[in-house]
């Protein structure tokens, strides 16, 4: 019994979870692992498998390498400078949109050797519709019932 709650408490470890909505200015997935663990990385690569190239960022001991980067990510990612001196690799994406929803994994290497993962599930939805805003089926209109309408208060 003592195993199965060990085992738990470390797939727990590895997966979180973030949602927000489409429209909002950016979103950070946490990847977070000890700083003498990430010291000793000597690279960092944040992938999401749902597309072809899954390569959504990379960085290096020398910085960024997005020469390889998945197009739909260009010029929407970023990291904290010093991520592999303080353990905090969480990813920054910017303008995020209900297609970025998927798993995204934090991979830490050393040597091309893999010393860390972390899931993040990221799930991007629609905005609501604003709150002055309320549907109103009575109107000047006639209402067949097949079609739905604003009324701005």
């Amino acid at each position: 019994m003592k195993m199965m709650i060990l085992l738990l408490l470390l797939v727990s470890q590895h997966a979180s979870g973030v949602e927000v909505y489409e429209g909002v200015e950016s979103v950070l997935l946490p990847c977070r692992i000890q700083a003498d663990d990430s010291r000793s990385a000597t690279e960092l690569l944040w992938h999401c498998d749902e597309f072809k190239n899954p390569r959504v960022h990379v960085r290096l001991l020398s910085g960024d390498d997005l020469h390889d980067q998945n197009v739909r990510y260009v010029g929407r990612t970023s990291m904290r400078a010093d991520a592999l001196q303080t353990g905090d690799l969480s990813l920054t994406l910017r303008n995020p949109t209900v297609f970025d929803s998927g798993t995204y994994t934090c991979i830490t290497l050393r040597s091309k050797e893999e010393l860390s993962w972390t899931e993040v599930q990221l799930k991007v939805t629609e905005a609501p519709p604003p709150v002055w805003a309320h549907r109103n089926g009575q109107n000047n209109k006639q209402n067949t019932g097949n079609e739905s309408e604003l009324t701005y208060l």
